[in-house]
């Protein structure tokens, strides 16, 4: 059996046997999106900088602080629209999550007139209810199920 295919059964079984490990990154990723006021549909959170110069700035920032944050730039994003890609995993722990709140707020505070948006999608997906059965562990074909899309 290839190894692809052995690594596949192998994420399939933990993800079946440790259901603990999907609970816990939404939590996180709850707590991110609570704390920051920026919606999240994943526990890969874009914080919508804007401007260019100020997302390396944060992230050069937080990685001197021990928090790997890449910026997002053109031509992977619009101009205008740069942002910190925040990573969550299973592996995090809440101390974890909490001490990069902590640190990414204070080094905002250093960075005069940059603040933190949500993308316009993903504030219209959370409005519309389309985020709570994947964070409650549920599949996106629940969720297209209890839309009607399927």
């Amino acid at each position: 059996m290839p190894a692809r295919i052995r690594c596949r059964c192998a994420l399939h079984c933990c993800l079946c046997s440790e259901p603990w490990r999907r609970q816990h990154v939404w939590h996180l990723t709850r707590l991110v999106s609570q704390r920051l006021g920026v919606p999240a549909a994943s526990p890969i959170i874009p914080l919508v900088v804007g401007d260019e110069s100020a997302s390396l700035q944060l992230s050069r920032r937080l990685l001197a602080r021990g928090f790997h944050v890449p910026a997002i730039r053109p031509p992977t994003v619009p101009a205008g629209t740069c942002r910190l890609r925040v990573s969550l995993s299973a592996a995090h722990t809440r101390a974890h999550v909490e001490a990069l709140l902590l640190v990414l707020q204070e080094e905002l505070q250093q960075i005069p007139g940059t603040r933190l948006a949500a993308l316009p999608h993903v504030v219209a997906a959370q409005q519309q209810g389309q985020f709570e059965c994947l964070a409650a562990g549920g599949s996106i074909e629940q969720q297209q199920q209890q839309q009607g899309d399927v």
